[in-house]
């Protein structure tokens, strides 16, 4: 029964889109709150509507859950049907293109909340209040919980609300207070006027006992009141927790021009899930009006909608990313302006490391940021990812391209609604570039590419050097390599002269010679993050001795000694790490990360490097790699690309479950987990034993028990894969017993066949 009421919704509204015939130029709502105790209303909305189509005779509006008593144009009722979403109603007459009427309707009942207890019209603690979007109904957007209207991204209007309540209570919405009445019966109604054209789910009521912060900011355009509503308990709390308000505001307009609103405004509403970027009237939970700043990236996020979602409105739920991925990119952007570059760069790798580590498990796949499944409009996808793409844009673009492009564009488009691809053509006719293959590789597809320096050769040139970089691109959750990517890279000289530029790379493998005035060190790519690539990397400049953290990039390093500063770049890569150039067999390289090492080290630079791992599953690390015991893991290296891969001695620091793999010295080149599979299926090992050690740990001697399906020997490596000894088994017995006192200690491995046992000296 769910699904079909669901059907019957959806095909309703997509009717309303497809025989769209009128305007809606103007609403007056009119709503009597009689207790803002419960969810009941009594509404009478006149609509002023505008004839798109010669010939309409009835037109549809959407009204959710509430009882209809009559609809009048100017005195004559009309007939209409409703089925407790879509109103359609027959007109008197017909109707030809740019006449114009107001519709009267007249309802009451209580305001719906969505199933999801997020979304609707909502009553608490004697507080009642609308959220204009549901995060689970089709459509999302939410104004017809309280009037009827034309509910979708794209027809926008003008608003009159006149909010009738217990002269006790207060009544919010978006726009300018315009006149408050007392009328004399214990009533009171106010009227605010939203005077700039809006969709219906960014319109807002709250009503209760509010009290008001009031301020001025200079806004480009001129001053700009501001106006926070909230409960007496909470109003001594508004200037601590919105302590940076104003310099976020400032820096938005620096960023994207003028705000276009009359007034900015924040209402505190007692839910805390949360909040809601009504126009000039933002929904604001109670309890993140507290004093601190702990909330400071919400109220943050929500103001820059008056840009990015109520400026300028994506067309439809698929295009959600140009809201709230956006906004999410705001959060970082209001961070490095007011906080600087580097919690700038710790916010977005918090953000990214999240995004390559957990999304496509917590959703179920690498989904494109466009044409989203409905049910996933407001997923991290399009919130996190989303923000990962705008970041990645912006850098592509470079700063003096993005944010004009950006500002023009929202200027151009100002109270309208754009889709992804009318908003990919804009940038593309306003800027240098061809954004057609950006697009298809971050908006239209899903998961990630990823980007790095193989190699590069140096070739003298009078006094300067020709510096050949070949620069190579791999998949995460994808299929198709991304073509003309604009990569930045950065030439290093020894003494850490630095020359930034771009590389420019199509398809999986491209090259590319520049002349630079110095020999390079080393060659980097993107070292200061501004690609979202399948990398989560950091770099330091070393001085000191002792531990440092490098978080989202799983590692961690003692350094021991150090004289002179070093540069320490550690990137830790979420694709498969190149194979073996000669197999070891039964040895497997981890399909899914690996971590590289690079910078300017000095010769006397001591430092160990401490690889995380996890076998937990929250983690989504190895769980599906490690899947017997933790000390079949080997960890490998090879210094450049060209070269193999190799186990290298390492002890494991932590539990079975999670922990570090150290290795003493660490060195520029790439590291990567290994592990022996020992998997042998089950009903295999009932017939067939392979062999048995102990005791393990040994200190001396070792009983290997065998049975006559065993080759005719064991070998014994050691962790680089050198073989060390071959025992010889009498297949007339099934125990050898050995003698190791002549090895020293550390770990080694046994094999005979397809079985291997990981042995500890002590």
């Amino acid at each position: 029964m769910k699904n079909s009421i669901l059907l019957l919704i959806l095909v309703s509204w997509i009717t309303i889109i497809q025989a769209q015939t009128f305007d809606t130029q103007h609403y007056q709502v009119n709503v009597k709150v009689p207790n803002s105790y419960n969810r009941y209303i009594e509404g009478h909305t006149v609509i002023d509507i505008k004839i798109l189509q010669d010939n309409t005779s009835e037109i549809d509006l959407m009204l959710l859950a509430l009882t209809i008593d009559s609809i009048k144009l100017n005195t004559q009722l009309l007939n209409y049907t409703y089925n407790d979403t879509t109103i359609n109603i027959q007109l008197e007459n017909s109707y030809q293109t740019n006449d114009n009427f107001s519709l009267n309707i007249y309802y009451h009942g209580n305001g719906h909340t969505d199933d999801d207890g997020w979304g609707g019209y909502l009553s608490s603690l004697g507080y009642a209040y609308n959220l204009g979007v549901s995060m689970s109904a089709d459509p999302h957007v939410y104004g017809r919980v309280w009037y009827p209207c034309v509910d979708n991204f794209t027809d926008k209007a003008t608003y009159e609300f006149n909010i009738t309540c217990q002269d006790s209570r207060t009544a919010i919405c978006g726009g300018t207070l315009t006149n408050e009445i007392d009328n004399g019966d214990g009533t009171k109604t106010f009227t605010w006027l939203l005077d700039r054209e809006t969709p219906t789910y960014l319109t807002s009521i709250a009503v209760g006992n509010y009290q008001v912060y009031r301020d001025t900011f200079q806004g480009i355009m001129g001053e700009i009141p501001v106006a926070i509503y909230a409960r007496s308990s909470e109003i001594a709390n508004v200037p601590g927790s919105f302590a940076h308000l104003e310099d976020i505001f400032h820096i938005y307009e620096n960023r994207f021009g003028a705000y276009h609103w009359s007034r900015v405004g924040y209402v505190g509403v007692p839910f805390n899930g949360g909040a809601m970027e009504h126009a000039e009237n933002i929904a604001y939970p109670n309890s993140s009006i507290n004093g601190n700043l702990n909330s400071e990236t919400l109220f943050a996020h929500e103001l820059s909608h008056s840009w990015f979602g109520n400026l300028v409105t994506c067309s439809t739920a698929e295009d959600m990313w140009l809201n709230e991925g956006w906004a999410s990119y705001c959060e970082a952007l209001f961070t490095e302006d007011l906080y600087g570059e580097e919690e700038f760069k710790l916010y977005n790798r918090s953000r990214h490391f999240n995004n390559l580590q957990k999304l496509h498990y917590q959703e179920n796949g690498f989904w494109a940021i466009y044409g989203i499944p409905t049910d996933m409009t407001y997923s991290s996808h399009v919130y996190k990812k989303g923000a990962d793409v705008v970041h990645s844009l912006r850098n592509y673009l470079g700063d003096d391209v993005f944010f004009p492009a950006i500002t023009s564009y929202l200027n151009d488009y100002q109270f309208q609604s754009v889709s992804s691809y009318q908003f990919r053509d804009y940038l593309t006719a306003h800027t240098p570039y061809n954004l057609d293959e950006f697009f298809e590789s971050w908006v239209f597809d899903g998961g990630w590419m990823h980007f790095a320096v193989d190699s590069f050769t140096v070739t003298p040139n009078a006094d300067q050097f020709d510096v050949k970089v070949f620069i190579r691109q791999k998949l995460k959750g994808k299929t198709t390599f991304g073509v003309n990517n604009r990569i930045p890279i950065q030439f290093f000289a020894s003494n850490f002269d630095r020359i930034d530029t771009v590389i420019t790379i199509s398809g999986e493998n491209d090259s590319q010679t520049f002349t630079i005035p110095f020999h390079p060190y080393t060659v980097i790519c993107d070292i200061e993050e501004q690609i979202s690539d399948a990398t989560t990397d950091q770099y330091k400049i070393l001085k000191t001795t002792g531990t440092k953290y490098y978080y989202k990039e799983l590692f961690k390093s003692n350094v021991n000694q150090i004289s002179d500063s070093v540069l320490f770049r550690i990137e830790h890569n979420w694709v498969s790490p190149d194979n073996f150039n000669t197999e070891i067999e039964n040895l497997y390289i981890h399909p899914d990360r690996y971590w590289k090492v690079d910078g300017i080290f000095n010769d006397d630079f001591q430092a160990n490097g401490q690889f995380y791992y996890s076998r937990a599953s929250t983690e989504y690390l190895d769980r599906d790699f490690v899947t017997t015991h933790i000390d079949s893991v080997v960890v490998l290296y090879r210094p450049n690309s060209g070269e193999n891969w190799q186990i290298i001695p390492h002890t494991r620091s932590g539990s079975t479950t999670s922990g570090y793999m150290v290795i003493d010295q660490i060195q520029r080149g790439e590291y990567a987990f290994a592990v022996w599979d020992h998997h042998v299926n089950i009903e295999e090992k009932k017939q067939d034993l392979g062999f048995n050690i102990y005791p393990n740990p040994t200190k001396q001697f070792l009983t290997i028990e065998y049975n006559e399906q065993l080759p005719n020997h064991i070998q014994l490596f050691d962790l680089s894969g050198k073989l060390i000894q071959t025992f010889s088994l009498d297949k007339a017995k099934n125990k050898l017993v050995v003698s190791l006192a002549n090895l020293n200690k550390g770990q080694y491995i046994l094999k005979s066949g397809k079985y291997s046992k990981k042995l500890s000296i002590e």
